[in-house]
């Protein structure tokens, strides 16, 4: 998983996604928790939509 993502977004991953632990994963769905409020916010805000392509490269389903 982690490389798929330094592949497609390598700056955002080395800034923003490394940070992030996975807390839950219930069928297809990934909780993830951040280091602070802001980077969780920012990463909703700003990043989102390449987490998701990110995620759907790795798993047709999302």
């Amino acid at each position: 998983m982690s490389q798929s993502l330094q592949e497609q977004i390598s700056a955002a991953f080395a800034a923003w996604f490394c940070h992030l632990t996975v807390s839950d994963i219930v069928g297809d769905r990934w909780v993830f928790i951040a280091p602070s409020p802001f980077a969780a916010n920012y990463i909703k805000t700003h990043l989102r939509d390449r987490l998701l392509v990110a995620f759907s490269a790795v798993n047709r389903t999302v």
